[in-house]
């Protein structure tokens, strides 16, 4: 019975993350997956039954849903380095009951990591707010999300201005989100955020990843938001926690881009139109925006400019930046699960 359930909730866990991976932000892609883990795992406990194949399989699935997320690649590889260690430690002294237990611990440490983090940045941004203020937005962001609620706390009166940010349109779950807490809130269609510009204080962007040079990935669209206020003299805060910071890319590796199928914005009718008169679809979901854009990123650890970044994680990974590829990691991790199960 045990095992049936435990391969029912892997299946959830894999529909789950098939239906919702690309829709979310990576901030709550990164706590659904540790709080899917944990729920996993319990499982495990109460049947006595450790097919720890599942957690590794899952996990390689989290990684391969979103390669650009980094805050979703560096908690999967804190949680791997520390099992490694922890089975290192306790070479020939070790089983799964006892693994399980210490990897339930720290996958609550990390959720508490995160939004610790994002209770620390929201504080932050919440002081470059001021009463009044109009702030433009896109997408959905967890760490945006934050920083207005917490402004909103704090017993400022503000407006948001919302790009409906297709092809996923997770601005409108900003704006109902939003609207919730009481806030006047303006949805729009993407190509209009020139159109308000003339109309907002700031602009806060959420981020995918952050590379060594500065540059912001995000959600499609968040490059022209940031070159319209540029262009308008409108300050843009990126609002990040620094496990969104890759160190991969001191190093030039490329941050991968992501295409979302054709089917999420158009029907099959429409799509087959299309083909049959030789015209290409072309649905990205990511684009790069460019330091030069970016007036100050907001972190848990303070305000920095974007040309601070490197500097930020040499101090993290030291020099030169030690992170250990998150693949090979979870390829060395299931080498070990196996020998003990």
């Amino acid at each position: 019975m045990g095992r049936v359930r435990i391969k029912e909730k892997f299946s959830q866990m894999m529909n789950e993350l098939n239906e919702k991976g690309k829709l979310l932000s990576s901030t709550s892609l990164a706590l659904i997956a540790l709080t899917r883990m944990d729920e996993l795992l319990k499982l495990f406990e109460e049947s006595g039954s450790y097919p720890a194949r599942l957690i590794t399989s899952y996990l390689r699935n989290v990684i391969s849903s979103r390669r650009s997320a980094t805050l979703v690649h560096n908690v999967i590889r804190k949680l791997l380095l520390s099992m490694i260690e922890y089975i290192s430690e306790r070479e020939g002294r070790l089983n799964m009951p006892d693994l399980t237990k210490y990897m339930r611990e720290k996958i609550v440490k990390l959720r508490r990591e995160i939004i610790t983090s994002l209770q620390a940045l929201s504080i932050i941004a919440s002081k470059r707010i001021e009463r009044g203020d109009s702030i433009m937005t896109n997408a959905f962001s967890l760490s945006v999300l934050f920083a207005i609620r917490r402004a909103v706390r704090d017993g400022k009166d503000i407006k948001v201005y919302i790009a409906e940010s297709r092809p996923f349109s997770n601005g409108i779950q900003m704006a109902e989100t939003l609207d919730n807490l009481g806030i006047e809130v303006v949805l729009f269609v993407d190509s209009a955020i020139r159109y308000f510009m003339k109309e907002v204080d700031k602009v806060f962007i959420g981020a995918e990843s952050i590379a060594a040079n500065g540059a912001l990935v995000g959600k499609v669209g968040t490059s022209i938001l940031a070159l319209t206020a540029h262009e308008a003299r409108v300050r843009v805060l990126a609002i990040s926690s620094i496990l969104k910071f890759s160190p991969e890319t001191f190093f030039g590796e490329l941050i991968e881009e992501e295409r979302a199928s054709p089917e999420f914005m158009f029907s099959q009718s429409v799509i087959n139109e299309l083909k049959s008169i030789n015209v290409s679809i072309y649905v990205p979901v990511l684009d790069f925006t460019p330091s030069d854009y970016i007036d100050l990123i907001v972190t848990e650890k303070g305000v920095i400019a974007p040309q601070a970044v490197p500097f930020i994680i040499k101090e993290i990974y030291g020099w030169p930046p030690r992170a250990p590829d998150v693949n090979e990691l979870l390829t060395r991790f299931e080498h070990e699960i196996w020998r003990l199960s």
